[in-house]
């Protein structure tokens, strides 16, 4: 009924469902890394951290990596699309196999992939000067090195080796055209990435590891509020972050404590007959007594409670 809705209507839709979970990569990789685990010994630590390796940069999972992503992007091969991937998926045999389906690939890449050139796994942040740009290309693919404030890796199988400027704060930045493109396509995980970046609650390295997990979700849920918040358009995060920190310390900021009167306090026997001590209540102490301050009207023992209650209010007159 939806479909004929949509075809009387001539709306136009994608012929592959938009947020399934059944063309989520990681989703598959992780069922077919787990089913690969189950069969290795996993019995200690240091076993699982060896068979997740074993699993994860063998050969074969280069195999299961490029038939997860032909099987997760089959409906969009052959039709002259761009797939934009971050480092986890990327890898230049499967940039090459996806190229022969007409499909282009780009993003970033980790330089310890098979098949990555030995002349740039080799670059770092120490053999690299800011601005720097180091490449290696084949007829159909390009692998870019960038040095900005970290060493960039990016794989295209249509970006020549050109290097473009971007006008910012006025000035001109020169960066590889490949930079440019991924910024302009990369997907709202980098685009998180990066704007919590500029505001590292969560330390690098903790000995409780969920110390660092629970101040990274309370990063990313002030994140969250800042993209939900019906603000101007020109306010900036860290004008966010700075407006809720200050809400967030006068709702639970402690009562001030009230500035004492100018007359002085005496003890006074009460006409009725004992009732409990409010400084003694205070401490969880059962005590009556037939004593009060005659300014306060507040109950108190006459020996150690009077004196004690007065300076905790700043009285000491």
């Amino acid at each position: 009924m939806v479909k004929k809705f949509f075809a009387d209507k001539g709306i136009q839709c994608l012929d592959w469902p938009g947020n399934s979970p059944d063309i989520n990569p990681i989703e598959n990789l992780w069922s077919i890394c787990i089913t690969r685990l189950r069969t290795m010994d996993c019995t200690t630590k240091t076993k699982l951290i060896e068979s997740v390796i074993a699993v994860c940069f063998s050969k074969k999972y280069h195999r299961v990596q490029i038939n997860l992503h032909k099987g997760v992007v089959s409906p969009l091969l052959n039709k002259g699309h761009t797939l934009v991937m971050d480092n986890f998926y990327n890898s230049p045999l499967l940039a090459r196999t996806l190229k022969t389906q007409k499909t282009d690939v780009m993003g970033t890449i980790r330089l310890n992939r098979e098949f990555v050139p030995d002349s740039l796994r080799s670059k770092n942040k120490s053999n690299m000067r800011t601005g720097e740009v180091a490449f290696s290309q084949t007829r159909d693919l390009t692998i870019s090195a960038w040095k900005d404030g970290n060493v960039v890796t990016l794989i295209s199988t249509y970006h020549p080796v050109e290097v473009s400027g971007k006008e910012k704060y006025g000035y001109s930045k020169y960066k590889p055209k490949v930079v440019l493109d991924y910024n302009l396509s990369m997907g709202g995980v980098d685009k998180k990435d990066q704007l919590l970046q500029a505001f590292p609650i969560e330390r690098v390295r903790n000995i409780n590891w969920y110390k660092k997990l629970f101040r990274r979700l309370l990063n990313v849920s002030i994140h969250n509020a800042f993209v939900m918040f019906p603000k101007p358009s020109l306010m900036a995060q860290r004008q966010f972050r700075v407006l809720l920190a200050d809400e967030i310390i006068q709702r639970f900021r402690p009562p001030k404590v009230q500035q004492p009167l100018p007359t002085r306090h005496f003890p006074t026997k009460t006409n009725k007959r004992k009732s409990r001590c409010k400084w003694c209540r205070l401490k969880n102490k059962d005590s009556c007594t037939s004593f009060k301050c005659c300014t306060c009207d507040v109950n108190l023992c006459i020996i150690g409670c009077f004196e004690d209650y007065h300076v905790a209010q700043g009285i000491t007159e």
